[in-house]
C-alpha cells in the first residue's frame, strides 16, 4: 500500500510470495482527532456479515462509478487480479470516489510473476473484512499494489466517515454523525485486515552471525 501526497510517497505494503513486506497500522494525514483517538472502542464487528461465511461474486468494474464504491454488509465481491487484466500484464482498478468495505472484499493477485494488479483509491474503509491472498495459491505470482492517492476532482479535504448503522453511536458525538478520518485514509473500523503474503515454507527468521 502506497499513500501519495505532493511531497512524498510512503511504502507501506507490496505482495509478492516470499516478499510481501508489511507495516501494519491506520495511514492519516490530518491534525484533527483521529478514529483511533476518538471512540475506537465503540466499533464493533458488523453482526449482518455471519462471520464471512457469504459466497463471493466477481467484482464488476464497470460499476465502479465516481461515487464511493460499497461493499455491503453481508455480501462477498472478489477482485481477481488475472480475470481483469484483458489486454496488458499490469491492470488498474481505479476507485475513484474511494471504497468502503461494509461486507468481505477479498483480492487476488494475477497469476502471471510479471503482472501487478494496481488498485487506487483516494481512502479505504473496512468496517466488514478486506483479504488479500497471495499465500493460499500457488499459481498466483503476480503482485498487487494499492496506493492512497488525491481525489480526481483534485481537492484533498479530509475524509468524513459516517459508520455502518450498527456502528452509528461511534460518531454520534460528531458533526452529522461522521468521524473525521484525514486525507487519504485507510481505516479499519470494527472490521479486519487479513494479508497473507508469505508461502509457510518462507523463514520468518534467519541468523545473521553464526
Amino acid at each position: 500500500i502506497t499513500r501519495n501526497s505532493e511531497s512524498s510517497r510512503q511504502s507501506i505494503m507490496r505482495g509478492h510470495h516470499c516478499a510481501l513486506r508489511i507495516i501494519a497500522g491506520v495511514l492519516l494525514g490530518s491534525s484533527h482527532p483521529t478514529v483511533s483517538q476518538m471512540e475506537h472502542s465503540h466499533f464493533k464487528p458488523l453482526p449482518c456479515n455471519n462471520d464471512f461465511s457469504m459466497p463471493c461474486q466477481p467484482l464488476d468494474v464497470g460499476t465502479i462509478g465516481t461515487s464511493p464504491y460499497a461493499i455491503p454488509c453481508g455480501t462477498c465481491q472478489l477482485l481477481d487480479g488475472t480475470r481483469t487484466a484483458a489486454t496488458t500484464n499490469d491492470t488498474l482498478v481505479n476507485f475513484i470516489g474511494g471504497l468502503n468495505v461494509e461486507g468481505h472484499f477479498k483480492i487476488l493477485p494475477p497469476t502471471d510473476a510479471a503482472a501487478t494488479l494496481w488498485i487506487t483509491a483516494p481512502f479505504v474503509l473496512v468496517q466488514g473484512k478486506l483479504t488479500v491472498d497471495t499465500e493460499s495459491f500457488q499459481d498466483r505470482l503476480g503482485a498487487i499494489h494499492i496506493e492512497l492517492v488525491v481525489p480526481g476532482d483534485g481537492g484533498d479535504a479530509d475524509v468524513k466517515m459516517v459508520p455502518h448503522p450498527s456502528n452509528s453511536m461511534a460518531c454520534a458525538r460528531y458533526e452529522n454523525g461522521a468521524c473525521n478520518v484525514g486525507k487519504r485514509p485507510f481505516v479499519v473500523a470494527g472490521g479486519e485486515v487479513d494479508i497473507r503474503g508469505y508461502a509457510q515454507s518462507c523463514p520468518s527468521w534467519t541468523i545473521l552471525v553464526d
